[in-house]
């Protein structure tokens, strides 16, 4: 399969027929002269991230300082544009159909220049917006499906609404488990009060980076850690 593409370069970056993209950083580009060149993928890497999740992060922050992306957040100072861990990958970006296929041809540059490529089987896209028709539209853009809200990441459950008390029991029942393998009257007070410190604290303290949690569990919690002290 040719992995080669046709680029044109000129002041600093390469132009695609409806898309601007800007160099990686490490490509050594000083001395090359405007004009059409034909890209292949090995002789691109960076340097210390052959291939790696941070070789797509780069990129995206790249296409997102040029404004090819447009990442979103409660601020212009605190914007979002993408979270990873391993090879779980969330984009988070406008409505816009610049912007899907900007999003489209800066992962086909990924797989030219690292070997990689994105699986669309397990592609989805989460469209917010009030009129699911627009998001058939992007999703078909980018050639994957539209998902549907809500669906865990890392554990985490994600909604555009408050959680709901099902997902709260998570936390609540994860606790309980964990107080119901021990036995309490065969510690002493120490290593009670060890295990509230250090394990019953520490459960839930993952969902609480995340989300704020009503009362009734910050209550509910409380009750158990007591109960078991």
């Amino acid at each position: 399969m040719d992995s080669s593409v046709k680029l044109c370069y000129k002041e600093g970056m390469f132009i695609g027929k409806k898309a601007e993209i800007i160099l990686v950083e490490a490509l050594k580009l000083d001395n090359v002269k405007p004009g059409i060149y034909d890209l292949r993928c090995l002789p691109l890497r960076l340097r210390g991230a052959e291939g790696s999740p941070i070789s797509l992060a780069r990129l995206t922050e790249n296409a997102r300082n040029n404004n090819l992306i447009l990442s979103i957040g409660p601020s212009p100072n605190c914007q979002t544009t993408l979270i990873q861990c391993a090879d779980d990958t969330i984009f988070f970006s406008e409505p816009r159909k610049f912007i899907m296929r900007n999003l489209q041809f800066l992962w086909k540059f990924f797989k030219w220049a690292f070997g990689l490529r994105i699986n669309k089987d397990k592609l989805e896209l989460y469209y917010l917006g009030s009129d699911p028709r627009k998001g058939d539209r992007l999703a078909n853009i980018l050639g994957c499906k539209v998902g549907k809200l809500s669906f865990r990441y890392l554990g985490l459950p994600l909604y555009n609404k408050h959680l709901r008390k099902e997902d709260w029991d998570v936390v609540i029942n994860c606790i309980e488990v964990r107080i119901d393998g021990w036995k309490a009257k065969l510690l002493s007070q120490g290593d009670r009060l060890t295990l509230v410190n250090s394990v019953l604290t520490n459960l839930p303290l993952f969902y609480l980076s995340i989300f704020k949690a009503p009362h009734w569990v910050l209550h509910r919690i409380e009750a158990l850690r007591r109960a078991f002290f």
